[in-house]
């Protein structure tokens, strides 16, 4: 069976104590004024600004769509979204309620959303890489930002071991995991 090339960004494993992820994240905020399009399981960085309501600092998306990125301290990674509950109401949702079939915050935004991030600095990432070589595993690597997502490709990211090299990391090539995918016939 044939591994599948469907890249999903980021996603919790486990802390680099052998713990299992939790599912604890925290809120950030992105307004209504950001043009970037948004996924579960984009990595972000934290910017000036924020929500005066809720106290959540605003972030934005780690590098440039289409580009791989070497450096630059990130946050975390996106784990989830929500919006305002509107009519007044300032309590992030966890969903969209005029777009509940939504896996994604758009570009064009109408409203202020808020993501849920895992910003553990002990975490542990999954991510598909392009290439993969015995000699890239144990160093930095640059993390290549996909096209933007869309509802019916919510995230195209992956990891680029093939281009590993010694400068400072964003990530850190660790280990190859094989994942066979079953198919029917």
């Amino acid at each position: 069976m044939a591994n599948a090339a469907a890249p999903f960004g980021l996603r919790p494993s486990h802390t680099i104590s052998g713990c299992a992820y939790n599912g604890q994240t925290r809120l950030y905020y992105i307004p209504s004024t950001d043009t970037i399009a948004y996924s579960v399981g984009d990595v972000v960085v934290e910017v000036a600004g924020g929500d005066l309501v809720t106290g959540a600092s605003a972030v934005i998306l780690y590098g440039t769509r289409g580009s791989t990125s070497t450096s630059g301290n990130t946050r975390g990674v996106i784990v989830g979204f929500g919006v305002a509950a509107g009519n007044g109401e300032v309590v992030p949702l966890g969903g969209d309620p005029d777009n509940l079939g939504s896996m994604i915050i758009p570009a064009t935004k109408t409203k202020n959303y808020y993501a849920y991030v895992c910003d553990d600095p002990h975490m542990i990432y999954e991510a598909q890489t392009d290439t993969i070589a015995a000699t890239a595993f144990n160093k930095n690597t640059g993390l290549a930002v996909g096209v933007a997502p869309t509802l019916t490709s919510p995230n195209c990211k992956t990891v680029i071991n093939g281009a590993s090299a010694t400068t400072a990391p964003p990530c850190r090539s660790r280990s190859s995991a094989l994942r066979s995918v079953p198919t029917t016939t």
